[in-house]
């Protein structure tokens, strides 16, 4: 006799629904996050008005932050050779090549890998 386990029941598979009894939840939650975003609105702007160097260091670091743009083309192009490099040292490894020996091929390697990842992202 073969052995099998029982079938699981789906209707306790279901996702359930939370059961939420507060009528207008979500009014009610909503007016909470338009309270807290006044709050921190209103925080914003009193430092910004507050004429000391810590307010202004707080202000410019802030500006700073928001204005600063990534050069995603170029994070891309040094993704792609890290895990290229990487990628090829776990290959000298399986290999068994010794570092010294392969050390004048890196830098062939790099700089074909860098071609690669133009090539990719263009």
């Amino acid at each position: 006799m073969v052995s099998t386990r029982p079938r699981l029941n789906t209707a306790q598979l279901r996702r359930k629904r939370i059961n939420n009894n507060e009528d207008n939840a979500f009014m009610v939650k909503t007016g909470r996050q338009i309270m807290v975003s006044t709050v921190i609105a209103l925080l914003v702007f009193a430092v910004s008005k507050i004429q000391n160097p810590v307010c202004t260091n707080i202000t410019s670091t802030v500006k700073n932050i928001l204005v600063y743009t990534v050069d995603y083309k170029k994070a891309a192009i040094e993704i792609y050779s890290q895990i290229k490099e990487v990628t090829d040292r776990f290959n000298r490894q399986e290999e068994n090549i010794p570092q010294s020996d392969s050390s004048a091929d890196t830098s062939e390697n790099q700089s074909s890998s860098e071609e690669n990842a133009h090539d990719i992202i263009d």
